[in-house]
């Protein structure tokens, strides 16, 4: 049984399994600023084979929070900070969905300016939907908010994909819920408890149309909460023409990207 990190093999960790339960202790070598992937696999000498069995995704702070634009990048939410980043800065505190302190970076290949929306007074962002656009990563750093006991959006207010949480701030199991594609109202696409520590959490909705069994799924500081096999017209973001971002939870940026960016593995 060995360890990859993004695609090599990490020699600093000491690995130790019984069946299907293992431990692994030691310390990453060559662990970068942001996602890292890490696999685990078994290698079974009799059949000359080997078998992934986990993956998740380990973030490093270092840098973590600031996103910067690739060729895949279709619009970016990026903090106007001095120094630093809201994740690893003094404060911690992020900004509640404050625009004025972002400022929205565009993949102008894409949307005109004309195309997007911005309304300081009701902290939403009106993004027009890309038609057929069925593989895109939204992601972002929401923090999880003290006393959070009514139902809080994090994603999107009113259409388009509504994660919420409602419960207990680091005592008790919070329920996220993720909602598409109209109002709170409707059934989820999946809740789940989970219990959400101080500070600040990477969520990631990752919809990638060429996944063989499943196209459509959930990630929480790079763990999968949630997979599923959705039709391509269920994958399209939505079908009112806008996807819109707010709520009242502190977060630090937010990334829309035209890819899968973490992908969900899958035996051959």
């Amino acid at each position: 049984t060995y360890l990859l990190l993004n695609g090599s093999v990490e020699a600093g960790v000491n690995f130790s399994q019984s069946g299907l339960q293992g431990t692994f202790a030691g310390t990453f070598e060559n662990i970068i600023p942001g996602a890292n992937l890490v696999q685990i696999f078994v290698n079974d000498n009799n059949n000359n084979t080997q078998e992934f069995i986990y993956t998740f995704y380990m973030f490093n702070d270092g840098g973590v929070g600031e996103y910067t634009e690739d060729a895949n990048t279709l619009g970016l939410w990026h903090m106007n900070e001095n120094a630093g980043t809201i994740i690893g800065d003094s404060s911690g505190n992020g900004y509640d969905f404050d625009m004025s302190m972002f400022s929205w970076i565009w993949n102008l290949g894409v949307f005109q300016t004309s195309g997007v929306s911005v309304n300081n007074h009701t902290g939403l962002v009106n993004i027009p939907v890309i038609e057929n656009l069925a593989s895109f990563t939204i992601e972002g750093w929401f923090k999880a908010t003290s006393d959070n006991t009514n139902a809080s959006p994090m994603f999107s207010a009113y259409s388009g994909y509504s994660l919420l949480t409602r419960g207990g701030y680091g005592i008790t199991p919070q329920t996220i819920t993720l909602f598409r594609p109209t109002n709170y109202s409707g059934s989820g696409v999946f809740s789940k408890e989970i219990l959400l520590t101080d500070g600040f959490h990477h969520i990631a909705i990752v919809a990638d149309k060429d996944h063989p069994y499943k196209n459509y799924y959930f990630l929480v500081d790079g763990k999968v909460l949630y997979s599923g096999k959705l039709t391509l017209g269920e994958l399209i973001l939505n079908q009112d023409g806008t996807f819109r971002i707010g709520g009242n939870n502190d977060v630090d940026e937010i990334r829309f990207s035209d890819v899968s960016r973490y992908e969900l593995k899958y035996k051959q």
